[in-house]
């Protein structure tokens, strides 16, 4: 018989089950956290881009949310609409068919029916995701057609040759 995290299967609790998976999450969690910090890029093809996780609802006085919310309505054209959409967004750079180093981005808010917002240079300077490319001489950098990557490559002076897959062209992938 099964139960929740196996506490039938094992003959213990469900508490003791659900405290010794949870705790081996977070170890798991830790240690791939430290993976990815640790990775550096040294040559080949690499590719970097962002992605949204997850989105959820939120409301114009979630006190949770007020310096993005503020953020949001100061560069907003619309004023300050009752409900937002949130982002949850990663930042990845790994080299073909080889390990990835991720970056948490900040949650960014958009129009209740907006599109994922594209990350900025700030955001990937502030990732510091680009200064892991230890030999930039001997690597291609692949990313898609967001000008922020050729923008934080040219603020961090960084010579890479660098090529875009534009989505907006139909361009999913460029060959090396």
């Amino acid at each position: 018989a099964r139960s929740h995290h196996g506490a039938v299967a094992t003959s213990l609790g469900r508490e003791t089950c659900s405290h010794v998976i949870d705790t081996l999450s977070a170890l798991e969690m830790a240690e791939g956290k430290r993976f990815s910090d640790a990775l550096t890029f040294d040559n080949g093809d690499l590719e970097v881009d962002a992605t949204a996780l997850r989105n959820f609802f939120v409301g114009k006085r979630n006190p949770n949310y007020q310096f993005q919310i503020e953020r949001f309505v100061t560069q907003s054209r619309k004023g300050s609409p009752d409900v937002m959409r949130a982002h949850a967004r990663v930042l990845g750079i790994c080299q073909r068919g080889g390990f990835t180093a991720l970056k948490v981005l900040p949650f960014r808010f958009v129009a209740k029916n907006g599109v994922p917002p594209v990350e900025n240079t700030e955001e990937v300077m502030n990732s510091g995701l680009l200064q892991r490319i230890t030999k930039p001489g001997k690597c291609v950098l692949f990313t898609d057609g967001a000008t922020s990557y050729k923008d934080a490559l040219k603020k961090i002076k960084m010579r890479i040759q660098h090529r875009r897959a534009i989505h907006a062209k139909k361009q999913w992938s460029v060959k090396t």
